[in-house]
């Protein structure tokens, strides 16, 4: 458990500057995690994971299940500013037998150093809840994902997550969701959310880029902050032929 704990301007060559879980070579073991108002700010691993990396065993083998280790783990109210994961996860990274749970927490990336922002990075063979969880950032790369979450081997096991989240993009942007399910239940193969300007030819009718997204049983949407249904290209053409360099 770790509680009312700040970390800040850690580095590590390798992953999680702040937070490295191992267990992939244990059988058997169940490890529980919980962080709650903690702040994680400024920290940088060259690999993977800016403040965190957690990761369980492999749960198959082909087609096969494998009896191993799995991590539980819960952030609540927990507050992420500026962290930096090169290869992947800025602030967080979990991978193969993780379960997680966060609510109440943010994440803030104002660093142009970081286009490989994604907030979070699960790659997971378990399933995933984000509850009223707020993701700001002032990058469009595609690589700088709010959320990211791979999770084809998770269908077999038919996890249904369940995600709502506040995105806030830089000003005449959109957020824009590469999303890919079993096509049936709403178990997520890929999810994948960033924020995207619209081309030279188009502009984005949101000054105030902040979006709303619901993801769960039956149910995948986006809003805008006034609640209104948001499409998936909603740039509009520039006005008498003009060039609107994303808003006007």
């Amino acid at each position: 458990v770790v509680i009312s704990s700040v970390y800040s301007n850690l580095f590590t060559y390798n992953h999680g500057a702040a937070l490295l879980v191992d267990v992939k070579r244990t059988k058997r073991v169940t490890v529980t995690i919980h962080i709650k108002d903690s702040k994680f700010i400024n920290n940088e691993a060259s690999k993977s994971g800016g403040s965190i990396f957690i990761t369980g065993a492999e749960s198959y083998k082909g087609t096969h299940k494998l009896e191993r280790s799995c991590v539980h783990v819960a952030f609540e109210s927990c507050t992420f500013v500026n962290n930096i994961g090169y290869e992947k996860g800025g602030s967080i990274l979990l991978h193969h037998q993780v379960s997680s749970k966060f609510s109440d927490c943010y994440f803030v990336a104002t660093s142009p150093e970081s286009p490989s922002f994604s907030g979070l990075f699960i790659s997971t063979h378990a399933m995933t809840t984000i509850i009223n969880c707020s993701f700001i950032t002032s990058t469009s790369y595609y690589a700088a994902s709010t959320v990211q979450i791979n999770q084809n081997e998770c269908l077999a096991q038919k996890c249904k997550n369940s995600i709502a989240t506040k995105n806030v993009c830089p000003s005449w942007h959109y957020l824009e969701m590469d999303v890919d399910s079993d096509g049936k239940e709403t178990n997520i193969g890929t999810f994948k959310s960033f924020c995207k300007h619209c081309s030279d030819s188009l502009y984005s009718p949101y000054s105030n880029a902040e979006f709303n997204v619901f993801y769960g049983e039956h149910l995948f949407l986006i809003t805008d902050e006034y609640g209104s249904l948001v499409g998936p290209d909603p740039c509009k053409p520039c006005p008498f032929g003009a060039t609107c360099y994303g808003g006007i």
